[in-house]
């Protein structure tokens, strides 16, 4: 099954996805509260903001508690200001 964005485009590639799998896969059945922080240079994008939004509402359905923390550069706002950003 394919991850798909908001207008149908696959984001099979993206790491959001990816650890969503993986937590789901391997440790959603392990607890009832789980706090995620995840640290990138980039903040990331609407789709995948839905997903993870989302795997809070699962959670949540089930009774337990997920609360992911994102933490981005405040001035990788686009990919130019990431290229500025990394170069340093």
């Amino acid at each position: 099954m394919n991850a798909l964005d908001d207008v149908g485009n696959p984001r099979i590639n993206d790491t959001e996805i990816k650890f969503l799998f993986n937590f789901f896969e391997n440790h959603y059945n392990k607890g009832n509260k789980f706090v995620i922080e995840i640290e990138s240079t980039l903040y990331t994008c609407t789709s995948c903001q839905k997903y993870l939004q989302i795997a809070q509402e699962l959670a949540k359905s089930d009774g337990k508690i997920l609360e992911i923390k994102f933490i981005a550069h405040r001035d990788a706002k686009t990919m130019e200001a990431l290229k500025d950003i990394t170069k340093q």
